[in-house]
């Protein structure tokens, strides 16, 4: 019986210089770790025959900053084997625009796309889906801002902070973590009437009020709110801090209630809240509860001008003929 191929093609994408170029080599001395490790496991699946013994994996890792990558020839090799994918490895910060230049045209002629990195822009900008290794363990199998939560948690875990994630009703899974020094309570969004809320006009004013409860002694307390859009990219976020109203000497038992009231300049789309209760100006630093996806919002369009993006800054116009 003829065997089938399904042909995987890596790519550690390189980055683009002042120019436009793509910053590329003859040689390079120093290898892709990242390259190295992905491809050693999709060697092992191959050896394994993962697939079933009928299916051959056609293995090519590229480095692209020494390697010319033609996507055309990708495109083409995936389509007369019947079958493929294409990975892009170790995509840093630098290297995302052309990560993302790669990705549509192979998302563009159908391909299925892999990415391996740690940058959360490229992620939820790139990824349907997303999966999370933990000591080579499969932590979370799902929704790209909901599994960098958790990875986000897991990070807090391993210095010295708990981890907690309950799923919602919507099915998005919420994850909460911290000393457990501070509890958040409950976090809602209040129209002008001081009704809770959860759909916003654009430009409308509203409340985010954060009701808190303290379970050991604070010397130093610290509210903070992030709003994000359905990709869970920030949109914006500040904490009493940087407001200068941080809370001092605070004692256990005692229940405090926050309320940020701003305008609603945002576009129209779905949106999160993530709140965290802290010490010092972030909560990098000692922090008592991290929750994200604390509250989830809409933001509708009924009586401002048409317009597109994630905010709402009206100009005013002059024509001069």
């Amino acid at each position: 019986m003829a065997r089938r191929r399904f042909e995987i093609f890596l790519i550690k994408p390189s980055r683009y210089d002042e120019d436009g170029y793509v910053v590329q080599w003859r040689r390079t001395i120093v290898a892709s770790n990242s390259l190295a490790c992905v491809n050693a496991l999709f060697a092992d699946c191959a050896a394994k025959q993962v697939l079933g013994p009928d299916v051959e994996i056609g293995l090519h890792p590229a480095d692209e900053c020494n390697t010319v990558i033609d996507v055309n020839r990708i495109i083409r090799t995936i389509g007369a084997a019947g079958g493929g994918m294409v990975g892009l490895v170790g995509v840093q910060s630098n290297q995302f625009p052309r990560a993302l230049d790669l990705a549509r045209q192979f998302r563009a002629a159908g391909t299925t796309l892999l990415l391996v990195s740690h940058d959360r822009a490229a992620i939820v900008s790139l990824c349907d889906r997303a999966i999370l290794i933990d000591k080579g363990t499969i932590r979370m199998d799902g929704h790209p801002e909901s599994v960098l939560d958790l990875y986000n948690a897991i990070v807090a875990e391993k210095e010295g902070y708990t981890v907690r994630q309950t799923i919602g009703e919507d099915g998005r899974a919420r994850n909460t973590s911290g000393t457990g020094e501070a509890a958040i309570d409950k976090v809602v969004l209040l129209d002008e009437t001081g009704a809770e809320t959860d759909i916003l006009k654009v430009g409308a004013r509203v409340t985010l009020q954060v009701d808190t409860s303290l379970l050991a002694d604070i010397p130093g307390f610290v509210v903070g709110y992030m709003i994000k859009d359905r990709l869970g990219q920030p949109v914006f976020g500040t904490n009493t801090y940087h407001l200068g109203k941080p809370l001092k000497e605070l004692e256990a038992g005692e229940k405090l209630s926050l309320r940020f009231t701003f305008d609603v300049n945002f576009g129209e789309g779905s949106y999160s809240v993530a709140v965290a209760l802290h010490e010092g100006d972030t909560h990098l630093g000692r922090n008592y509860c991290w929750q994200d996806l604390a509250l989830t919002f809409s933001v509708v369009n009924t009586d401002k001008s048409r317009f597109v993006g994630i905010s709402w800054a009206p100009p005013e116009l002059e024509l001069v003929r």
